[in-house]
């Protein structure tokens, strides 16, 4: 599987990895949780809160788990909190190659496993929080043609640029929707 196209159409993403290729190259890395854009990106909590509904509404843990693949791996923080909860499988990540760098820095400094790149087709587990809802259909369509998965996590807004993300990911999983007021749903399984 190939990582996401290093251009994208123009989007809020194009803006968002400027910035942070401006962040990697002028602060200090060891601040990364701290730069404005990764704040615009991800609340603090906030993949807890993911995961715990997954757990909730499945009854599974992650550390049962073998596989993992995460579409939009973000700095690394998911990957980070399934280690913490017991996950010692494969952990296989998708993003922009910004996002990697970050991720592999942020895990280290941890001590914990780089994400790998993802060479597998099949996961235990793919995780999507509120990354493939964010992408390109023709993105997502060849993501998905190319993974099959046992269970998911993918938390998705109602609508993005026209596409109806609950008809798109209609057949998914279980319809939960978020109650952290963020106007955002789960399909879960």
């Amino acid at each position: 599987m190939p990582a996401w196209p290093d251009t994208t159409p123009e989007s809020t993403w194009l803006n968002r990895r400027i910035s942070l290729r401006w962040h990697i190259l002028n602060e200090n890395p060891l601040e990364l949780e701290k730069w404005s854009t990764i704040n615009a990106l991800i609340r603090p909590g906030y993949q807890e809160y993911h995961l715990h509904q997954w757990e909730k509404a499945t009854g599974l843990s992650v550390a049962d788990l073998g596989s993992i693949v995460e579409f939009g791996g973000g700095y690394g923080e998911m990957a980070a909190l399934c280690r913490r909860r017991g996950f010692r499988g494969d952990y296989y990540s998708v993003d922009f190659p910004e996002m990697i760098t970050l991720q592999s820095f942020y895990l280290s400094r941890r001590g914990l496993p780089d994400a790998l790149p993802l060479t597998i087709d099949h996961c235990d587990l793919l995780i999507a929080v509120c990354s493939l809802s964010e992408t390109d259909r023709s993105i997502r369509d060849e993501f998905l043609s190319r993974l099959t998965f046992d269970h998911c996590l993918i938390c998705y807004y109602p609508d993005q640029d026209g596409l109806s993300n609950h008809k798109y990911f209609e057949g998914f999983g279980e319809l939960i929707e978020g109650d952290d007021g963020l106007d955002h749903y789960y399909r879960l399984r």
